[in-house]
């Protein structure tokens, strides 16, 4: 399941599991920490998944700062830096990076966050370049990187290329 998913109808979905395995991108972000703070509500226990070597850190240092005070106390287990492997029975396995050892966490219910996509093009007869932001929330040095690519490219093209 897909965090937007889990956070548009979180009374449906968590009904009758008993544990939450929310498995981030890397990136650290909203979406996560939605899906993480979401499951806490509702009195589960959770473990978050992440393959890089920070919680949260796609999110505002002073947002950090009150989320690790909402989430002081709380049934919530990091495993950092890690990556799923398989998924049955109500048990994730994970692996650790460094030492490539799986371990087993209560999972009832894994969340999967990812890249967000837009429900429909806006537009689709129109031409355009899509940059950073436009097509998927990202970091403004990702937006800025695409948007010089593309940028180039037109150039590129020449002036009576460009679209």
């Amino acid at each position: 399941m897909t965090a937007e998913a889990l956070l548009r109808d979180p009374d449906v979905l968590l009904s009758g599991v008993d544990s939450v395995a929310v498995c981030d991108d890397g990136f650290g972000g909203w979406s996560g920490i939605g899906a993480v703070e979401t499951a806490l509500a509702a009195g589960l226990p959770v473990t978050l998944v992440a393959p890089g070597a920070a919680f949260a850190h796609g999110i505002p240092p002073e947002s950090r700062t009150q989320l690790l005070e909402r989430l002081a106390g709380r049934p919530l287990t990091v495993r950092l830096p890690a990556s799923p492997m398989r998924s049955a029975g109500g048990v994730l396995v994970v692996r650790t990076a460094f030492d490539g050892v799986e371990h087993e966490v209560p999972a009832g219910l894994v969340v999967q966050v990812g890249t967000r996509r837009p429900v429909s093009v806006p537009f689709p007869d129109r031409p355009a370049t899509w940059i950073g932001d436009a097509v998927a929330p990202r970091g403004v040095s990702h937006a800025t990187a695409e948007g010089r690519a593309a940028a180039e490219e037109a150039a590129l093209r020449g002036p009576d290329r460009v679209r």
